[in-house]
């Protein structure tokens, strides 16, 4: 039976993580309960780690498990996209970029435009940068006829993931289901 490889983004992230976090292959090895050997595959891409082991892992790292994949900001912007698009909005990540932002969501039923961004940052400390939503606001009204444009800021750290919404967004009846599914990203365990 071949050995599945992973993608080598992913195998030196892992790498990266122990070596933040100062701990050895033996060490995560012997709290996994494998020999580090098997870390070390890990570690290169020779081996891919179970979905289990990447939550023991990030439990040893100290870290979101989220945290532990490469590509935790898609998966962030997915529970968004998902969320907007159960509520009648319309998603367009192609236009998003244009405007600087990870994802647009319009909705003209509700006069509505919401630009997310999300970015996964190897600091403690959330940032403070902004959208520039005057700029994304002025752009789209013409187009979409649109008067509302607001923020939803998503920022994964190696402690959690931090969220940041314009108060504009509370209107939204199940705004509390999206913050529950984006802060269950952020599971860290002591």
């Amino acid at each position: 039976m071949a050995i599945k490889q992973i993608n080598p983004e992913q195998a030196q992230h892992l790498k990266n993580l122990l070596k933040q976090k100062q701990i050895s292959l033996e060490k995560m090895g012997k709290a996994l309960g494998v020999s580090f050997q098997l870390v070390h595959q890990y570690t290169t891409g020779r081996c891919n780690p179970s979905p289990e082991t990447m939550a023991e892992m990030a439990k040893v790292l100290s870290v979101p498990l989220c945290y532990m994949y490469i590509d935790c900001t898609q998966k962030a912007l997915e529970v968004i996209s998902n969320y907007f698009q159960q509520h009648g909005f319309f998603v367009k990540k192609e236009v998003a970029k244009t405007y600087s932002c990870d994802l647009l969501c319009l909705s003209p039923m509700q006069n509505i435009i919401i630009a997310a961004n999300v970015k996964k940052t190897s600091t403690k400390k959330f940032s403070d940068s902004a959208l520039n939503i005057d700029f994304i606001e002025q752009s789209l009204r013409k187009t979409y006829n649109i008067k509302n444009c607001v923020f939803l800021k998503v920022e994964i750290t190696p402690e959690k993931v931090h969220i940041n919404y314009d108060k504009k967004l509370e209107h939204l009846p199940s705004l509390p289901k999206l913050l529950k599914a984006l802060d269950s990203l952020s599971i860290v365990w002591p």
